[in-house]
C-alpha cells in the first residue's frame, strides 16, 4: 500500500531517531602491515524529522549490543572532542537524548543491554511492526546515499558484483578502518549534513537547526541538556557481565583481576 503521512511522533529533532546496520562497500586493511581484511559494519543513528546523523559506529565485527551502544553513545554525546581528534574542522551540532529510538528486531536491540541503558536514561525504545518495512525507510534511504559514496574509495567493493566487473577491491584497498571512520565523519558532518534532501525540501543541518532554535514562524525546541561524563554515559550501554568479588578478586574470561581496593 501507499505511504500516506509521515513517521509517527517524529515532529522535532531527537524525538525519534532511527539506528541500523549494514556492511561498508569498501575492503580496509590492518594498521601495521597495510594488508586487506575485509568489508567493515556501519551503525547509523539518524534523526527522522531532520535526516541529520546523529552518530555512528564502524567497526569490523558484526552487529552487537556492543557496536550499537557505541553509535547511539556517540548520538548523544556532544563532537566537539570527537572532531578535534580527528583534526577536522565542522558544524556538527548534535547532541542529548532522543525520546524514542526505532530499530528492527535483530536480537542486539532486543537484549538486556541496550534496553536496559535506555531504560535507565528515559529513552523509549520502539521496534519495527512485522511486515511494516517502510518504518525503516529514512535509514534505508541514508544507507544508500552514504554507501554510493564509498564507491569513489580505492578498495570499493561496489554494490554488486556486475557493477564491480574486474575490479580488485583487494588489491586496491589502502585504508585503515580508523581512517575510514574519520572520512566518514568529513563525509556526514561537511557533505551530507549541508546537501539539499528533496525530503525536507532543504539540507539536514539546517532542518537541525530550525527545530531547535526555531524560525520566524515555528518555535524551537531548545538546546538539549549536555551529558558531562561522557566516559560513564558511554559505558552504560556497553555490554556487561555480573561477578561477584571473592578471595582470590574476580575472574574473567579465566583471567583473575585483584587489586587491594577489593579487599572490604
Amino acid at each position: 500500500e501507499p505511504i500516506k503521512g509521515h513517521f509517527p511522533g517524529a515532529d522535532a529533532p531527537l524525538a525519534v531517531a532511527q539506528i541500523d546496520h549494514t556492511p561498508m562497500d569498501v575492503i580496509v586493511v590492518d594498521e601495521e602491515h597495510r594488508q586487506p581484511i575485509q568489508r567493515p559494519t556501519l551503525t547509523v543513528v539518524i534523526d527522522v524529522y531532520s535526516r541529520m546523523v546523529l552518530g555512528f559506529a564502524i567497526y569490523l565485527e558484526k552487529p552487537s549490543a556492543f557496536t550499537a551502544g557505541l553509535a547511539i553513545a556517540h548520538a548523544i554525546l556532544p563532537k566537539d572532542q570527537w572532531l578535534t581528534e580527528a583534526g577536522i574542522q565542522a558544524d556538527w551540532p548534535c547532541w542529548g537524548k532522543m525520546r524514542k529510538i526505532h530499530c528492527d528486531n535483530a536480537k542486539e536491540f532486543r537484549g538486556t543491554v541496550i534496553g536496559r541503558a535506555c531504560q535507565d536514561h528515559n529513552i523509549a525504545v520502539d521496534h519495527r511492526p512485522p511486515g511494516e518495512p517502510h518504518y525503516g525507510g529514512h535509514i534505508e534511504r541514508g544507507f544508500r546515499t552514504w554507501l554510493a559514496r564509498t564507491h569513489r574509495l580505492k578498495g570499493t567493493t561496489f554494490s554488486n558484483v556486475k557493477e564491480k566487473g574486474e575490479y580488485r577491491s583487494e588489491r586496491r584497498a589502502t585504508m585503515t578502518r580508523a581512517e575510514l571512520e574519520r572520512w566518514f565523519t568529513i563525509y556526514v558532518a561537511k557533505v551530507y549534513a549541508n546537501k539539499f534532501h528533496y525530503g525536507i525540501n532543504t539540507t539536514p543541518l539546517a532542518k537541525y537547526k530550525d527545530g531547535i532554535v526555531g524560525t520566524t514562524t515555528c518555535p524551537g525546541i531548545g538546546f538539549p541538556e549536555r551529558i558531562v561524563e561522557s566516559t560513564a554515559f558511554t559505558l552504560d550501554f556497553m555490554p556487561f557481565e555480573e561477578r561477584t568479588i571473592q578471595g582470590y578478586g574476580v575472574v574473567i574470561d579465566y583471567i583473575y583481576f585483584w587489586d587491594d581496593a577489593l579487599r572490604p
